[in-house]
């Protein structure tokens, strides 16, 4: 039996480990799409050599991944990479460039021969695919375009034309629009050929502040962040967006247009006429401009809470933080200068420090709070914009209670994910002349997950606060806290789990995995082992027989009990849609219908009418090599049957050892969860119970004993006769009569034998 386990177990270890998914990741451009370099050339800007390709890697989330290993692929071109394989940076420090950065990644692609000196080559057009495991990629494409100098320009070098509009031509909006007049741009050959997939991107003047106005080209597909490429027909069609405005006034500024070149040079050893290097600037293969930018700031959208709301305070102090919001433009950016108006209801129940504030240059105007002596329940403070807009924040004042009980709803309990019967109730009782009505009593839940009505009651005329509350999915305790004025009090829910989704049919034999159907085809018997399924039926069989030698010793929050008998538990398997539970017959029960209690981690379920026949014979099963399941059979060697090592029919017929269970009473009797005593076989009752059967016909059966190291699991010793079929497939079957019991029992269809 021990050859049987290790035979079992790796197949089970290679099922586990073909269903581990991997991480789900995305690969996305970060630069270097549609680079153009000028082979030979020695004009400022005009590169001969590209500057690095960077892609970001992130989860299913959108969070960088760290270590990712990116695929990079020449499709055509002349070139080709130090490094084909490249994995993303794990830096998080402010300090992370573009290629260290968490979560991206670069490669340097070298060009191969130039463009127009080898060869009658004119242009040189490379694409690249950087992709992931997976099969997430994204594509590159890296033009090299000729020396002017070194073939006759009206055939070689590259022409990118501005269609329109004119330099300077100025492109006014409001901070986060959009431009109506896009920008045209014609890239082509001068002997007239279009040039496919050229970057054309924007970039502000050299004059214009870090925080100045900003202005990009709405991404177009396949591009650079902020850039668009040319159609098929050399054609570019950049519609400018307005960045944000570091005031509410108008700025202003010049900006240019790059094609062929990326928003931030990577390489280092590249200088300008000044000797400066352009690291860490914008590097392409042709610009023009300048145009001019004005953006407006865009009218306040709204004005929203930073801190101080829900604060407390007893009548006549101070409200500790001051009260502070935020004024926004419709796009979420902080506008200055902004008059803010505050206002207190009711009228005069608290004295600000100031009626009116001004935004500073986050956008945030704040305000200190002192309630008056007379202030009672809440206190209501507005702010309101200039435009309209309003946010109020709410000031508790601090009543003179006495005392606060609990006055309905505890000790309640809910099945998951139901709402609790009874509202959570708390009584107030105050100083005298205190209204106890619009007090604010704030609830908290700890605990298993739940869900409040309200995490701020108000109290009503009588000085009570409710509060409904919803279970979650979890079982265990609620602690729901009732708070106010510095008193509370505490209510204990509990939340019952739900007993599991099971009938009747969810019992199945534990060898053949078949339910009980009439009298003699039974699942369960006395000392058999029985499967339960909780959830779907299964679509798939367990790939290992139920084998054990000892009842599962960890908790598994699984319990089973036939009328009040516990039946040992041998395994838990299974995902969230489908659980199996391996467990055996208690050996004490006489065959009867029995209530059946199943009890998954709390909750519980009573299924009624579970027959429990005196045998429910099933063989165990393996899957073989072709994927079809075939019964579990040992020679006398320990060698196991298979497709390629078939039982043989040769001489009087080879002898087999099955494994079944639910084969009857046997003497000396077994005892739950336990095999037999070492040493002594327990063989059945009746000894002529036991039929087995090739293809129908009833075969010689030499001995029937209970497994000597396994539970509820029997041996059946028996020959192949000679004259049985040959086939992968040959019907294994197994029948059982109990004594003074003519019914003989047996699975529905037996099981299958490789014999040749």
């Amino acid at each position: 039996m021990v050859r049987l386990r290790v035979f079992l177990l790796p197949l089970l270890g290679l099922i586990l480990a073909s269903a581990a998914a991997a991480q789900s990741v995305n690969i996305s451009i970060v630069q270097g799409n549609g680079q153009v370099i000028c082979d030979g050339c020695a004009l400022p800007g005009a590169y001969s050599q590209f500057d690095p390709m960077i892609v970001s890697v992130t989860d299913a989330n959108g969070k960088p991944v760290a270590g990712a290993v990116v695929n990079w692929t020449v499709n055509s071109g002349a070139g080709g990479f130090n490094n084909l394989q490249t994995t993303t940076g794990s830096d998080t420090t402010p300090m992370a460039t573009l290629c260290t950065a968490v979560g991206q990644s670069c490669n340097l692609y070298l060009e191969g021969p130039q463009a127009g000196t080898s060869g009658g080559l004119t242009y040189i057009v490379s694409t690249i695919t950087a992709s992931l495991a997976d099969g997430n990629s994204v594509n590159f494409t890296l033009t090299q375009s000729p020396n002017p100098q070194l073939v006759p320009p009206t055939l070689q070098d590259a022409v990118p034309q501005l269609v329109s509009p004119a330099i300077s031509f100025t492109f006014t909006g409001t901070a986060g629009s959009s431009s109506s007049t896009p920008i045209q741009i014609y890239v082509a050959t001068r002997s007239g050929t279009p040039l496919a997939k050229v970057s054309v991107r924007l970039f502000p003047g050299s004059d214009v502040p870090a925080n100045g106005p900003s202005i990009s080209c709405k991404t177009g597909a396949g591009a650079d962040p902020g850039s668009v490429l040319t159609d098929i027909y050399g054609n570019a069609s950049c519609t400018p967006v307005f960045g944000t405005t570091p005031s509410n006034n108008q700025t202003a500024g010049p900006f240019y247009v790059l094609a062929g070149g990326v928003a931030s040079s990577q390489n280092p050893g590249l200088n300008d006429n000044n000797g400066q290097p352009y690291f860490g600037h914008p590097a392409g293969f042709w610009q023009t401009g300048p145009f001019n930018i004005v953006v407006n700031a865009a009218p306040p959208g709204g004005i929203t809470i930073v801190s101080g709301n829900n604060q407390s305070a007893n009548p006549g102090a101070a409200v500790a933080a001051p009260l502070v919001a935020a004024v926004a433009d419709g796009y979420g950016n902080p506008l200055a200068g902004q008059q803010v108006t505050w206002t207190v209801s009711p009228v005069g129940a608290a004295k600000l420090s100031s009626n009116t504030s001004t935004s500073d240059a986050g956008g945030q105007v704040s305000i200190s709070v002192t309630l008056s002596a007379s202030a009672l329940g809440s206190v209501l403070v507005t702010a309101t914009t200039s435009s309209g807009k309003t946010f109020t924040f709410s000031v508790i004042v601090n009543p003179q209670i006495t005392s606060i009980t609990k006055a309905a709803g505890d000790n309640q309990s809910a099945l998951a994910n139901a709402n609790f019967g009874q509202p959570l109730v708390i009584q107030m009782s105050a100083a005298a002349g205190q209204n106890l009505a619009g007090i604010q009593v704030q609830f908290v839940a700890t605990g298993v997950p739940a869900t409040l009505s309200t995490s701020n009651a108000y109290t009503d005329f009588s000085g009570q606060a409710r509060v409904n509350v919803q279970a979650g999915a979890t079982p265990g305790t609620i602690t729901v806290t009732a708070s106010v004025a510095g008193s509370s009090v505490s209510f204990t829910l509990t939340v019952i789990p739900p007993g599991p989704n099971i009938s009747p049919a969810s019992f199945l034999n534990g060898a053949g995995f078949f339910p009980s159907s009439g009298d003699n085809q039974t699942a369960l018997s006395p000392c058999g082992i029985g499967t339960l399924v909780i959830g779907t039926l299964p679509s798939a069989l367990p790939a290992a027989p139920n084998l054990f030698a000892a009842p599962n010793q960890q908790d598994t929050g699984v319990k089973i009990s036939f009328g009040g008998t516990l039946a040992p538990i041998l395994s838990v398997t299974g995902s969230s849609s489908q659980e199996l539970i391996a467990f055996q017959v208690p050996c004490e029960l006489v065959p009867n219908s029995y209530t059946v209690t199943v009890t998954v981690n709390g909750g519980s379920k009573d299924v009624l009418s579970v027959p429990v026949r005196p045998a429910a014979p099933g063989i165990f099963e393996i899957p073989m090599s072709d994927g079809g399941r075939r019964a579990v059979l040992v020679r006398a060697d320990g060698t196991f049957v298979s497709l390629q090592n078939p039982a043989s029919r040769s001489g009087d017929g080879e002898i087999l050892r099955m494994y079944i269970t639910g084969a009857g009473p046997v003497q000396p009797p077994l005892a739950t969860g336990s095999v037999p005593t070492p040493g002594l076989d327990s063989n059945p009752v009746d000894p002529t119970s036991i039929v087995a059967g090739i293809n129908g016909s009833g075969v010689r059966v030499l001995l029937v004993r209970a497994a000597p190291n396994l539970i509820g699991v029997y041996e059946v010793t028996f020959q192949v006769p000679p004259d049985a079929p040959a086939g992968n497939d040959v019907v294994l079957s197994i029948g059982i009569t109990t004594l003074g019991n003519p019914t003989q029992y047996g699975g529905p269809s037996g099981s299958k034998i490789p014999i040749q």
